[in-house]
């Protein structure tokens, strides 16, 4: 890919970051969709508004050169993701059996 060594970084900054985010807003939505029909189109409408945030903030990351602002805002969304996935997960499993 020939990516300057400073490009490369902020990219695996921005993959380390992002993905468990990612990862946290798929077990949200996949606990919502269990158990219902259709569920695989109705978790891609779901999943990709959603995800839209950390797509453009870890592209931002990428494009801008020396500001954090990006990888802040990248970090929120991934930990607020990650710190209520569990909650939300367990409360649509919940919600699903009744």
């Amino acid at each position: 890919m020939k990516l300057p060594a400073e490009v490369l970084l902020r990219l695996e900054l921005g993959l380390l970051i992002g993905t468990p985010g990612l990862a946290a807003l798929t077990l949200i939505v996949s606990s919502m969709t269990a158990g219902l029909k259709g569920s695989g189109a109705l978790a891609g409408l779901l999943t990709l508004p959603l995800a839209i945030p950390i797509l453009i903030f870890g592209a931002g990351l990428i494009e801008r050169g020396g500001d954090a602002g990006a990888a802040k805002l990248l970090a929120a969304v991934s930990l607020l993701l990650v710190a209520a996935a569990p909650f939300a997960a367990g409360a649509a499993i919940r919600a699903g059996r009744d």
